[in-house]
């Protein structure tokens, strides 16, 4: 049986999720607000992770990836189109 739980996410988190799972893995720098970061962190959809011995980056958990491709999918049936 598999256990689905509700995550709500605002606009502006949504966006950086988009941002970090296109691009990432993401540098802090490289993102518009470190709270948003700390928020999609505590929800598990991003994580902290360190590149070639550095940390300081971001980058989508499966459950970051899969809810933003659910909520893409949805979208994109319903006729809004990702602007990149």
């Amino acid at each position: 049986m598999t256990h689905t739980r509700m995550i709500e996410v605002s606009l502006i988190q949504l966006e950086s999720l988009r941002y970090i799972h296109k691009s990432g893995p993401v540098q802090d720098g490289d993102l518009p607000s470190k709270s948003v970061r700390d928020a999609l962190i505590v929800k598990g959809l991003v994580t902290s992770i360190i590149v070639k011995g550095d940390d300081g980056y971001q980058a989508c958990t499966y459950e970051g990836a899969n809810l933003f491709r659910g909520i893409r999918d949805e979208l994109f049936i319903s006729g809004v189109k990702d602007h990149d």
